[in-house]
């Protein structure tokens, strides 16, 4: 089930795209400050790039890619 991240706290928004950068970490092959990783993050989220999923099997959130959403 997708979620609107504007129906997020700020504080629940940043623990996401932290755990997005985290599980990133690895797949990454340039250093990039965490600092400006996490705004780049933020804005593919408000461009729709990366969207909020919250999922029921194992009630967690996590972003992924919306090209990877079949409409």
């Amino acid at each position: 089930m997708l979620i609107n991240y504007l129906e997020l706290s700020e504080q629940a928004l940043n623990g996401i795209v932290e755990q997005y950068i985290l599980t990133q970490l690895s797949d990454v092959e340039i250093q990039i400050p965490l600092i400006e990783w996490r705004e780049q993050v933020l804005q593919q989220v408000k461009r729709q790039e990366l969207l909020v999923e919250y999922s029921e099997a194992n009630d967690s959130v996590y972003l992924i890619c919306a090209d990877s959403i079949v409409r």
